[in-house]
């Protein structure tokens, strides 16, 4: 099994911000997906904080 860490989600919360400043102008469709993916990565980063607070097991 793959360790995950919940910093890894701000890793690509950074990425998809990055990858729509990549974008900017140019596709709306594009921007708008990796929009898409930065809320996914944001809730992600939330859900798995909030996980790792009730159970010690998950990794920080």
């Amino acid at each position: 099994m793959t360790a995950v860490y919940r910093e890894q989600w701000i890793f690509w919360a950074a990425t998809n911000v990055f990858s729509i400043y990549l974008w900017w102008g140019e596709s709306l469709q594009i921007q708008g997906k990796y929009l898409i993916y930065l809320i996914n990565s944001l809730v992600g980063w939330y859900q798995w904080s909030k996980a790792a607070k009730q159970n010690t097991d998950l990794p920080n």
